[in-house]
């Protein structure tokens, strides 16, 4: 067997062009209205297991005249499972009666800087116009306790400072400014800390910053800067780009339904940009500027890097012929099997991979990896399996696989028996697995007013498990329904967390997430005559609570 040890590391950097595609069907957004205000909210950021954000609150009846608002506090909320809900205020000792906000915390949360308008806690300091500027301020908590914030040297006289956000290891700090000898209005600058000190202010240049407004920068667990600019049409749109201290990447838009035409900004992902919270003023909110979940099928990495962790196989047998329905699987490791390494970690259970999928008639495969540590097994009958370990950083690769023959001492002689057999399609709950085809499955069922499954329901998804398992090309959509009973818009939010925790479960069985589309339709698709108003049993209120499945690609 070739055992190829070499753990290699997937560098490239995200190519500027991006393509021209439709995300809306990737994308699903829904508004936090839990904690949305008729007033603004804006620019969330995690805090261990809170998110924290910025709202505009009726506090001491004191408005800002300039935009006709009351003044900002920071303030934090519980997130459960995604959901956002009772909205506290933050530490008093961080809010004044003006301006706090946007803020960032250190990856060990001991640490906040945030935005406040240069106000001491006694007077305001005015700058040689008269009038009061942003400045970046940074407070530490320990015992419990934040400890009175401290103007960054950071900042400059009578110029804004603000929106801070740092790297993962903290040594590296992103605010805006309209400091003189920028591009624009205001522009985006950098910081590093250097022997405990940060350092002069960079500002990062024509590829980020433009004539007009680059402000409200976010950089997420990987190191990607995440940032809004009304360049375009004069409303934020949000950016993402990639790059280190002053090598950084031309930024790319990201897509439809992140970006609209009206203000999106203050975006916030988790380590694959596949959920997170922003903010906008989008139509159909509760406020002004509202908090919006966000869910995708798909890292927005991949959004502007179609190579994005791609790896090709190409499989040949020893005679440099392709191999064609060579099986590809994918098994995650953890990091404790590699530091206690041995033959075991080439030795999976076969059952316990991530994904699996066959060469092409070209002998190629195609596969895209999340972070992390995997192994990957490349398998053909007479012929011995190639493995490797690879761990995911960023970009793709491409791999040229030679599968020897078994030698023959070791091969028993094979014996041949031609069986003739009809190979009809596969089919799940009675229902031929076609293209199109939408199947019913009748006993996932969810407690009324909860998302959560049920042992039974665990149970019936372990059949579309064993499906996808055996028909690695499957990709489906899952669509959630509830009964009539309770608010349309709180039902449409419920059917789309249905349908997500059912996708979550077939995920955590192995399934490759970008093959799973999830969708909720509310109570919009009733199966019976339960609508509004009319009077029904809980049996008929229970046949309509369902999960169903639609065949997109075989």
């Amino acid at each position: 067997m070739q055992k190829i040890i070499l753990i290699l590391f997937l560098l490239s950097t995200i190519l500027s062009g991006a393509k021209a595609q439709d995300w809306d069907g990737q994308i699903t957004i829904l508004n936090e209205d839990l904690v949305n205000s008729s007033n603004m909210e804006f620019s969330p950021t995690q805090w261990g297991d809170f998110i924290v954000f910025v709202q505009a609150r009726n506090r001491q009846k004191l408005f800002d005249k300039n935009i006709d608002t009351p003044f900002f506090d920071l303030v934090f909320c519980n997130n459960n499972n995604g959901t956002l809900s009772q909205v506290k205020t933050f530490d008093s000792a961080i809010n004044t009666p003006y301006h706090e906000g946007p803020a960032h915390f250190t990856k060990d949360g001991n640490a906040l800087y945030f935005t406040r308008v240069d106000y001491d806690g006694t007077a305001f300091n005015l700058d040689k116009n008269k009038t009061v500027t942003l400045k970046l301020f940074y407070s530490t908590y320990k015992n419990g306790k934040w400890s009175k914030p401290i103007k960054l040297p950071l900042n400059m006289p009578d110029v804004a400072s603000c929106h801070p956000t740092l790297n993962p290891t903290g040594d590296l700090l992103v605010f805006a400014s309209d400091r003189p000898g920028g591009y624009g209005k205001m522009d985006l600058y950098i910081s590093t800390l250097e022997n405990g000190s940060w350092s002069t202010p960079i500002n990062l240049g024509p590829e980020i910053n433009s004539e007009d407004n680059d402000w409200f920068p976010s950089i997420n667990e990987r190191g990607l800067l995440f940032y809004a600019s009304d360049r375009t049409d004069k409303q934020l749109d949000i950016y993402l780009c990639k790059g280190e201290e002053r090598n950084w990447h031309t930024p790319t838009r990201l897509p439809s339904p992140i970006n609209t035409p009206y203000d999106d900004f203050g975006i916030t992902t988790n380590r694959n940009a596949t959920q997170g919270y922003l903010s906008s003023s989008r139509p159909g909110g509760v406020g002004q500027d509202d908090l919006y979940q966000f869910a995708s099928s798909r890292s927005l990495y991949e959004f502007v890097d179609s190579t994005y962790n791609l790896i090709v196989l190409d499989i040949k047998d020893a005679e440099g012929v392709a191999l064609s329905n060579a099986v590809v699987k994918v098994h995650t490791l953890d990091e404790s099997e590699l530091e206690n390494f041995s033959n075991r970690i080439f030795n999976p259970k076969d059952d316990n991979f991530l994904l699996s999928r066959k060469s092409d008639s070209l002998g190629l495969a195609e596969i895209n990896l999340d972070s992390g540590y995997k192994l990957i097994t490349i398998s053909a009958p007479l012929k011995e399996d190639w493995q490797q370990i690879v761990s995911a950083k960023w970009g793709g690769a491409h791999y040229s696989v030679t599968l020897k023959n078994i030698k023959e001492e070791a091969a028993a002689e094979p014996q041949i028996v031609y069986i003739e057999k009809e190979v009809s399609a596969p089919s799940i709950n009675n229902v031929k697995v076609e293209v199109g085809a939408i199947i019913v499955f009748e006993n996932i069922y969810y407690d009324y007013n909860s998302y959560n499954l049920t042992r039974g329901a665990k149970t019936e998804l372990n059949k579309l498990v064993q499906l996808m398992q055996d028909n690695p090309t499957l990709k489906i959509q899952l669509s959630a329904h509830t009964d009539s009973r309770g608010d349309k818009k709180y039902n449409l939010e419920l059917s789309y967390k249905r349908s997500a925790s059912a996708r979550d479960y077939l995920i955590s069985q192995g399934i490759d997430q970008h093959r799973i589309l999830s969708i909720g339709y509310g109570e919009e698709q009733p199966r019976n005559h339960c609508i509004d108003g009319v009077k029904c049993s809980e049996a008929e209120h229970i046949y309509n609570r369902r999960t169903e499945v639609k065949i997109l690609e075989k």
